[in-house]
């Protein structure tokens, strides 16, 4: 399980790295930042832990948040838990 764990986000960042290359392409950044801000709002009624401050506009940082997001749910932890700053 625990290679599973650390898994998650990473298999999660494969599946949204190429739609958001492909659907930028088609409607632009702000376009994919509207839906992916969306998708997260919708999904958090199903999973209340996962909630984004906000929508970072750069593309190199625009799922960390979500990452670690998940990350912290599959090792069971709370956010902010383990953090050292």
């Amino acid at each position: 399980m625990a290679k599973g764990t650390g898994d998650a986000g990473n298999i999660v960042l494969k599946l949204w790295r190429p739609l958001a290359f492909q659907l930028i392409s088609i409607i632009g950044e702000g376009g994919f930042n509207a839906l992916y801000a969306r998708s997260i709002y919708l999904t958090h009624a199903t999973f209340p832990w996962l909630i984004l401050a906000d929508v970072p506009c750069a593309a190199d940082v625009r799922f960390t948040d979500l990452k670690i997001r998940l990350f912290m749910c599959f090792s069971g932890l709370n956010y902010g838990e383990g953090s050292a700053t």
